[in-house]
């Protein structure tokens, strides 16, 4: 299934909306919405991976290189996935205890606003 990114930028952050599935092949665009999500001076970015039904290790790699980056600068983003095998190689790997995962855009969302307080 090919990878699908939308952006929908709003008072204090940026939820980047994903479908599909990320591999390698479509890392660098998730890396790109990603990035420039945060480069227009939004400091608190939920990507939705409610849509996703698989990710590899590089769009793991993704994640967590653009979570460390979030923080470098000040700010923060937010996980939300709720497929099962997603959350499974999110478990298997232990990523589920390094990025903020959460089952609902508003949930990452309001969390992403008390951190920010």
């Amino acid at each position: 299934m090919a990878l699908e990114i939308s952006t929908r930028s709003g008072h204090v952050t940026t939820v980047v909306t994903v479908t599909g599935e990320i591999d390698v092949a479509s890392t660098g665009a998730l890396r790109r919405a990603l990035t420039a999500a945060g480069d227009e001076g939004e400091r608190q970015v939920v990507a939705d991976l409610s849509g996703v039904t698989f990710i590899d290790s590089s769009g793991i790699g993704v994640l967590i290189g653009r979570t460390k980056a979030m923080h470098r600068e000040g700010g923060a983003l937010a996980v939300v996935a709720t497929h099962e095998r997603v959350l499974r190689t999110f478990a298997l790997t232990g990523v589920d205890q390094v990025l903020a995962i959460h089952a609902t855009v508003d949930e990452a969302v309001h969390t992403l606003a008390i951190t920010r307080e």
